[in-house]
């Protein structure tokens, strides 16, 4: 099955670098890009995509408008927010406009492409580094931040499968792989692809770094 994908962004650069991102998803149908408002308007009357990649900060608006209006016609389409912007009310206002996901603009080709496929199967990826700045910024005392905080470490959470998060908890208490895959009863041929979505899902190059990761964003304790 293929997917028709739009690309609202009003960088060039970036928008050209999303486009080669998605060029080599092998589920790529038609790709389509849009720099302001007005052109998603008059493309998405030729062709509703299946899949929105929206920049929030275009010349003509927010791209919360885009998702909205794609969620309006198409409630089984698939909005996911790529942004520099981190802060509790601008992604507030992006779910409640329709966005399933929100990933940060340096996040890795690999990381996009599985946020797209988690997106797909209904879950709500949400970027670590958004994650982990919003975190840092919120005001725990507060029931509603506390429940935004609550409701991030969920979308976190729920980027990893239930495999991942045991082979996490295992190689952070200092086991092996090889340990791991004995008491997971697993077999050690299918640890490396685990190690390398666990790595690809919290952008980190390493066990070291995978485990700090996890800990600050709340996974591990």
């Amino acid at each position: 099955m293929t997917y028709n994908v739009m690309i609202l962004e009003d960088d060039p650069l970036m928008q050209g670098s999303l486009v080669s991102v998605l060029l080599d998803w092998e589920k790529i149908g038609n790709l389509d890009t849009a720099s302001t408002l007005h052109e998603f308007e008059k493309k998405i009357d030729k062709r509703l995509p299946d899949i929105l990649l929206a920049d929030l900060d275009l010349p003509d608006g927010s791209g919360n408008d885009a998702i909205y209006r794609l969620t309006s016609v198409t409630p089984s389409a698939v909005s996911l927010v790529i942004s520099n912007l981190s802060d509790s009310k601008t992604i507030v206002n992006s779910i409640m406009a329709g966005a399933v996901g929100y990933l940060h603009k340096d996040d890795n080709k690999f990381f996009i492409i599985g946020s797209i496929e988690e997106a797909l199967m209904g879950n709500s990826p949400i970027s670590p580094f958004i994650a982990k700045t919003l975190l840092a910024h919120l005001n725990f005392g507060n029931a509603y931040d506390k429940q935004l905080e609550n409701d991030i470490t969920q979308r976190v959470n729920c980027n990893l499968s239930p495999r991942e998060l045991e082979v996490l908890e295992l190689i952070a208490v200092g086991m092996s792989y090889e340990e791991t895959a004995r008491i997971l009863i697993m077999s050690k041929n299918t640890m490396p692809t685990h190690i390398r979505n666990i790595y690809r899902k919290l952008q980190v190059n390493n066990k070291a770094e995978a485990v700090h990761e996890a800990r600050l964003l709340g996974i591990l304790k």
